[in-house]
């Protein structure tokens, strides 16, 4: 899944110029909830829903391809109380993990199905998420080192390849609805604070469903 995104960035960036030379027509301008389901080391399936938030601005031409820039603030939370992943006293590894985290990601969108009303995209984006682990008393797990094998330290920034799928109504009055489905892939394996103890040849992601409420804006 990940070489898919990262072919389908590729292709993002070589439309990026393209896009630039031929100037909208309109633009959407969103914001949205939804909940978010993360997987982890300590959760082996989507689990755990906790809410999220967003705005976006798309830049939309009478195209097959768009653009979007998007913003999102969330939670994430992972949970195992019966893991056992190493019988080593000095090790404390966490059971529980919540993340708190904030991103900004490029997306270009392919249309499905574009017509005046309805609309069906396929995106793929790229870009940044910064995010701080929490335990259950609300410390940061970064700054345990003891939950940790000895030299295992990161930072609260990482890439995101976000996919997503998205349907969009158009009322008369260019107010719409948008529901979207993405799968949030980072390029971290500390969503849940731990790598080495667990699986570290999976990074962590997040599933997200989406509800947006929109306005079309022209020019």
């Amino acid at each position: 899944m990940k070489v898919l995104s990262l072919a389908f960035c590729l292709l993002c960036l070589s439309h990026l110029s393209w896009s630039q030379t031929d100037s909208a027509r309109y633009k959407y301008v969103g914001i949205g909830f939804g909940s978010n389901w993360a997987k982890t080391d300590l959760s082996e399936t989507y689990q755990k829903p906790n809410i999220h938030f967003s705005a976006y601005l798309q830049f939309a031409k009478d195209s097959k391809w768009n653009t979007a820039v998007a913003l999102s603030y969330g939670q994430l939370v992972s949970e195992n109380r019966e893991a056992v992943f190493l019988d080593r006293s000095e090790i404390q590894v966490n059971s529980f993990a919540q993340v708190i985290y904030q991103t900004v990601h490029f997306e270009l969108m392919y249309h499905l199905v574009k017509r005046k009303q309805l609309e069906i995209a396929l995106s793929q984006g790229i870009g940044f998420m910064r995010f701080n682990v929490y335990d259950q008393l609300d410390v940061n797990l970064a700054d345990q080192l003891d939950s940790r094998l000895p030299g295992e330290d990161y930072a609260g920034f990482t890439a995101l390849l976000p996919l997503s799928l998205s349907a969009r109504y158009l009322f008369q009055n260019n107010w719409g609805l948008q529901s979207k489905l993405s799968l949030m892939n980072s390029l971290t394996d500390y969503l849940d604070n731990i790598s080495e103890i667990g699986n570290p040849d999976n990074n962590d992601n997040f599933l997200r469903m989406e509800l947006s409420v929109f306005k079309k804006l022209s020019f």
